[in-house]
């Protein structure tokens, strides 16, 4: 949801966008099935700064309605749904969850790896791809298989918080001030 009360609502089924303006009282379609290679639409996050609505494209099998593509994360134009970037995942993955730094940097969750993977702020623009961030050993869990699910930056803090969706449990990364993550002695969850 942008500022202005702007819903969005992706598909993780027909891959595509719906868009509910401010006391609208239906969501009405915003970017079609499969545009700019989506397959299954699960995290959105509007970055007004930008003008752009992020989106993460997964592979969930339903191909034969949005056709394939590699996964990864989308950037539209949030005002006109026109696309305007794509970065795939380097070795694939499950994009699940994004959020956005006070710099601009973009963070991901991919379930299936486990890892968080960040596309610098500054150089996005350039065409360079995501890179692993943080990988699974931050919220490895007694032998289990992690699958990351939400995410979010909270600003006051300078801290990522990230969902151990198998496991139920809440990870708390520091963000140093160059971006990169903070090397904690204890991987414990915060809370189960």
């Amino acid at each position: 949801m942008t500022h202005d009360g702007t819903f969005y609502v992706g598909s993780m089924y027909e891959g595509c966008i719906m868009k509910a303006p401010p006391g609208a009282k239906a969501a009405e379609p915003f970017i079609e099935s499969g545009a700019n290679g989506l397959v299954s639409v699960l995290g959105l996050y509007g970055d007004e700064a930008r003008g752009l609505l992020w989106a993460c494209s997964a592979d969930a099998g339903n191909g034969r309605l949005t056709g394939s593509a590699p996964v990864g994360i989308r950037a539209f134009d949030l005002q006109t749904g026109a696309a305007r970037a794509r970065f795939d995942f380097p070795g694939g993955g499950f994009p699940n969850d994004l959020t956005i730094d006070d710099q601009g940097n973009v963070y991901v969750t991919d379930s299936w790896t486990p890892r968080i993977l960040r596309l610098s702020g500054e150089k996005f623009s350039k065409g360079r791809p995501a890179r692993p961030w943080r990988n699974g050993s931050t919220t490895r869990t007694r032998r289990r298989a992690v699958e990351l699910n939400g995410i979010d930056f909270e600003r006051d803090s300078h801290v990522i918080y990230t969902v151990n969706q198998r496991a139920g449990e809440l990870f708390r990364i520091a963000v140093e001030p160059d971006a990169a993550p903070a090397q904690s002695p204890s991987s414990a969850p915060l809370c189960r």
